[in-house]
C-alpha cells in the first residue's frame, strides 16, 4: 500500500511537520510563559484566546475547502502552513516578554483561518485524499494520524535537547520555523494527480463491463464502487455534478458551507459526532496542564519554571506515544472492519478514558498524571475513523468542503469547550472546593458517550455495502461482465495492508 502511494508517504511527513509547528512550542515555551505571566488566570486566558480562533474557523474553514476543491489542495496546504508559522514567529520576534505573549495570541487567533485543531487541518487531510488511491484512504488516515504524532514527538524531543543544552527557547523557535521551511518545500515538491484525471479514471472503471441499462441507471459494479466511491456519489453523472459543483463555488460564504453541512443527512449527522467529541478533546487539553501544577504543587512564580516546562513535556510525551500506537493500529484495522464500525466501537471507550484523569486528584503523583495524560492521547482515536467516513459520505467533487465544513463544526465545538474552561472554572474555583479540576473529567466522558446514539444512525458507506454483499455470498459466481471485474479483482481491495 505505501509503495503504490508515495505522495501519499509525503503528506503524511507534511502533516507531521505542521503538527510539530503548531505544537512543539506550547509545552517548551509558550506554557511556562502564559504560567509566568497569567499565572491562576493561565487556562482561562489560553481558553479565550482559542475561542477567538475557534470563532474565526467556523467562518472560514468551509469556504477554506471551497477554494481547495476549486484551485487544489495543494494551494491551501501551502497557505496553512505560512499561517501556522506565524505564532513562533511572534515569540521569535519578541521574546519570552508580556508583549511576546500578545504578539502570540493574536498569531494564534489568526491561525483560526485553517481550522486546525489539535490534529492536522482539514486542508491535509484533503491534499491526501488527493494523493492517494481511493481504497487506500481509510486505512491512511489512520497512519496519517499516527505519522503526524511520531513527527511530533521526534521534533518535540529534538526540540526539548535544545532546550536543555541552550538554555533559552530561541533555539527551540529557530528549530520550528526551520521546519515551516522544509514543510513549504516538499509542498512545492509534491505532485498529486489531476482531480479532472482522477474522475475521468473513476468514470471510465466504473462504466467498463457494464450494459448500457446498468450505465443509465447508475448501478456500477461493486469494483467501480470500490474506485469511485470515496464517499463523492455516482461517477455515472459527471455532468450533472460539474454544473452543481459550479454553482456551489460561485457561493463562496460561510453560510453556503453552513447550508451546506445540512443538505445531508449523513454530513449532518457527521458533524454532530464531531462537534460532541471536539468539546471534551478541547477541555482536557486546556486543563491539562493547570490540573496536573496544581495537583503537584507547581502553580505561581515561586514554582520552578523548568521543573513545570518538564512536567509539561512528560505529559506531551506520554499522549503522543499512546495517539501514535493506538492510530497506527486504527489504521491496520480500519480497512478490515470498516471505519463505521470503529467509530461505533471508539465512543464509548473514548467516554471511560477520559473520565479516568480524575484519579490523580486521589493519589496526585507524577506517574498517574502520565498514566492520564495516555489516557486522554487515546481517547482521541476516535477521529481518524470520522475523518475517514467523511470523504465517503460527501458529494462528488466537494470533498474538501466537506472536510472543511466537518471541521468547522469541530472548531465550533472547541469554542464551546473552551467557554466551558473560561467560565466553568471560574464557577467551580469560587465554590471554595480544594482542586476542583477532576470534575470536569468524568463530565467530559458524558458529553462524548452523547455521540454514540447519532453514530448508530449513521448509513452504511456505499462501498461496504458492496464488500458486505460478496461476503455474504462468497462462493455464488456473478455472471457476464459484472462477474468477470468480480473474481478479477485484486486481494489488495480487501486487504490493504
Amino acid at each position: 500500500m505505501l509503495r503504490r502511494n508515495p505522495m501519499g508517504c509525503i503528506v503524511i511527513l507534511i502533516g507531521g511537520l505542521l503538527v510539530a509547528v503548531c505544537h512543539v512550542p506550547n509545552p517548551l515555551v509558550v506554557s511556562n510563559l502564559a504560567a509566568t505571566v497569567w499565572g491562576r488566570d493561565m487556562a482561562k486566558h489560553m481558553s479565550l484566546v482559542d475561542m477567538a480562533r475557534f470563532v474565526i474557523a467556523f467562518f472560514c474553514t468551509g469556504p477554506l475547502g471551497r477554494i481547495g476543491d476549486k484551485h487544489g489542495s495543494k494551494v491551501v496546504a501551502a497557505f496553512v502552513a505560512v499561517i501556522e508559522t506565524l505564532p513562533p514567529l511572534m515569540l521569535l520576534i519578541f521574546g519570552e516578554t508580556s508583549l511576546g505573549l500578545t504578539a502570540w495570541s493574536l498569531a494564534r487567533v489568526a491561525t483560526g483561518i485553517t481550522g486546525t485543531t489539535l490534529t492536522v487541518a482539514p486542508a491535509l487531510f484533503a491534499l491526501l485524499h488527493d494523493a492517494v488511491a481511493s481504497e487506500d484512504y481509510d486505512a491512511f488516515v489512520g497512519l496519517a494520524f499516527a505519522g503526524a504524532t511520531c513527527m511530533w514527538m521526534a521534533n518535540l524531543l529534538v526540540a526539548a535537547f535544545l532546550r536543555k543544552s541552550n538554555d533559552s527557547s530561541t533555539a527551540v523557535l529557530v528549530y520550528v520555523v526551520g521546519l515551516s521551511v522544509v514543510m513549504l518545500g516538499l509542498i512545492a515538491a509534491i505532485r498529486v494527480p489531476r482531480r479532472e484525471a482522477k474522475s475521468k479514471c473513476c468514470t471510465e472503471s466504473g462504466n467498463s463491463g457494464q450494459s448500457p441499462s446498468d450505465q443509465a441507471s447508475g448501478q456500477g459494479t461493486s469494483d467501480s464502487g470500490s474506485q469511485c466511491q470515496d464517499g463523492m456519489g455516482d461517477c455515472s453523472k459527471p455532468s450533472s455534478r460539474r454544473s452543481e459543483d459550479g454553482r456551489g463555488v460561485s457561493k463562496c460564504s460561510w453560510l453556503a458551507s453552513l447550508q451546506f453541512a445540512f443538505s445531508s443527512s449523513a454530513l449532518t449527522k457527521l458533524c454532530a459526532i464531531a462537534s460532541l467529541v471536539s468539546i471534551p478533546e478541547t477541555v482536557l487539553t486546556e486543563l491539562m496542564n493547570q490540573f496536573s501544577y496544581e495537583n503537584l504543587d507547581l502553580m505561581g512564580t515561586a514554582a520552578s519554571g523548568k521543573e513545570r516546562s518538564f512536567v509539561t513535556f512528560y505529559n506531551a510525551l506520554a499522549l503522543q506515544v499512546s495517539l501514535m500506537l493506538g492510530s497506527y493500529v486504527v489504521g491496520l484495522l480500519a480497512p478490515r472492519l470498516t471505519s463505521l464500525r470503529l467509530l461505533r466501537w471508539l465512543i464509548p471507550a473514548s467516554a471511560v478514558l477520559q473520565s479516568l484523569p480524575a484519579v490523580v486528584r486521589l493519589v496526585p503523583e507524577r506517574w498517574t498524571v502520565v498514566l492520564s495524560a495516555v489516557a486522554v492521547g487515546l481517547s482521541i482515536l476516535v477521529l481518524p475513523p470520522l475523518q475517514a467516513l467523511v470523504p465517503q459520505l460527501a458529494p462528488e467533487g466537494r470533498v474538501g468542503e466537506a472536510l472543511g465544513t466537518v471541521g468547522s463544526f469541530k472548531c465550533i465545538a472547541s469554542l464551546m469547550g473552551n467557554s466551558i474552561v473560561s467560565i466553568g472554572a471560574v464557577v467551580i474555583q469560587s465554590t471554595g472546593l480544594e482542586k476542583p479540576l477532576w470534575i470536569f473529567f468524568p463530565l467530559c466522558g458524558l458529553i462524548s458517550l452523547c455521540g454514540l446514539p447519532i453514530a448508530l444512525r449513521l448509513p452504511t458507506p456505499p462501498a461496504a455495502e458492496a464488500e458486505a454483499g460478496e461476503a455474504s455470498n462468497p462462493t455464488e459466481p456473478a455472471s457476464g461482465a459484472e462477474g468477470a471485474q468480480l473474481w478479477s479483482r485484486p486481494c489488495l481491495e480487501k486487504h490493504h495492508l
